[in-house]
């Protein structure tokens, strides 16, 4: 054949052993399944490492042919900015991109082959075995092998963090990546900016779910990782949660005027949340509608001092009005709560009162309680305990 069918771009950054166990089950998987003809190439990315990974990844490329190294320039800030910077080096088909401290099963590639080339999906999402510690382990994304006409469909049934779970997951087809487009989505809030760059790219192609997990996925502290999240946006003057609600929001307004799918229909996606991440217990998740979710950190929001945000009061004022905003926009039953944030926010603006005074913080307090009540919250609270998304 003239070109791959298939090139497996492997992103890294000083994480050699992680990377060597990943390389070294790839060329079993690829040999084993009489592959190693050109029908599959493999990419490394590296992201400007100071360990031995260019030297052990050029050493392997001269024994295994189907192996070829790359090294960026610059350094690139995100795995996916790596990404997007190498599919130049590509010359599959498709691609499918892979995490350094993942592994792959003995019968990854002879699955995701034969899929790719019988039934030719723009964008095939592969599951994956959970790993947390020595004991949890989760079959991820679908229970079932899904075929879809339209991808909007896989993100209504699966949900933008089910549909784009992690860069493992992701098969697509090369011409599809857009560097450019990406970044203009990731400038509206960087936090779910793959999901909707996927979304935005798929919505009215034929897109395909592989059930069998085919990989081990390494789940990071979902903690840690929520907290340095959070530190970001607060650091620029932000809310700690911005990403799961605001700029969620806005995303979601972006995808519903580039797909011509209404914000209502949006709303009503159905989004995960993981409860178990980093406790050592089993993995659980839940499903509730994007409108709920959103709903559901504007909350957490409130669960908060703003005096922990060092804010002033005008940009305090501001959040309330973007509450406001946002709690109109989600539509019935939390519609109803937009005027009453206004009157709050209006009655905070008379008083010459600052974030560490404490009425602040008491008047928010007691607006948040009132309004749970009338809404039920306990409901949601009770789901969302020790959940993130």
């Amino acid at each position: 054949m003239n070109h791959p069918l298939l090139t497996i771009l492997i992103p890294t950054i000083g994480r050699i052993a992680d990377l060597t166990i990943a390389l070294e089950a790839f060329i079993v998987s690829i040999q084993r399944n009489a592959m190693d003809d050109g029908q599959v190439e493999i990419v490394v990315a590296d992201n400007q490492s100071h360990d031995a990974t260019a030297t052990v990844v050029q050493e392997l490329s001269q024994r295994v042919p189907f192996v070829r190294y790359h090294r960026h320039e610059t350094f690139r800030t995100t795995a996916e900015d790596s990404i997007l910077n190498a599919i130049e080096w590509c010359r599959g088909d498709y691609v499918w991109t892979f995490g350094d401290d993942d592994c792959p099963l003995p019968d990854a590639i002879e699955t995701v082959t034969r899929v790719l080339t019988e039934r030719h999906p723009e964008f095939l999402l592969i599951n994956m075995n959970c790993i947390q510690g020595l004991h949890s382990v989760l079959g991820w994304v679908s229970d079932s092998d899904r075929f879809y006409s339209r991808g909007s469909e896989m993100f209504k049934d699966l949900g933008f963090t089910g549909a784009s779970a992690c860069i493992s997951s992701y098969c697509i087809h090369r011409t599809l990546l857009d560097f450019e487009f990406f970044k203009k989505i990731s400038n509206i809030s960087p936090v779910y900016s793959v999901s909707f760059f996927l979304f935005c790219t798929l919505f009215h192609r034929n897109t395909a779910v592989l059930a069998t997990p085919i990989f081990h996925y390494r789940i990071n502290q979902s903690d840690q990782e929520f907290n340095r999240i959070s530190n970001v946006y607060i650091r620029q003057g932000q809310l700690p949660y911005s990403a799961w609600h605001l700029g969620l929001l806005r995303l979601m307004t972006f995808a519903s005027a580039y797909s011509d799918i209404p914000l209502s229909e949006l709303m009503e996606f159905k989004e995960s949340m993981t409860a178990g991440v980093g406790s050592g217990q089993e993995l659980s998740r839940h499903y509730v509608p994007l409108r709920e979710f959103i709903a559901i950190y504007i909350d957490h929001e409130l669960d908060r001092p703003f005096a922990e945000i060092s804010a002033d009061r005008d940009t305090i004022l501001l959040f309330l009005t973007q509450f406001a905003e946002t709690y109109h926009t989600l539509g019935k039953p939390y519609s109803k709560l937009s005027d009453q944030l206004i009157q709050i926010r209006d009655d905070i603006a008379t008083l010459a009162v600052q974030p560490q005074d404490g009425w602040l913080n008491a008047t928010v307090k007691y607006y948040r309680y009132s309004i749970r009540k009338r809404l039920r919250w306990p409901r949601i609270r009770a789901l969302t305990s020790e959940i993130h998304p």
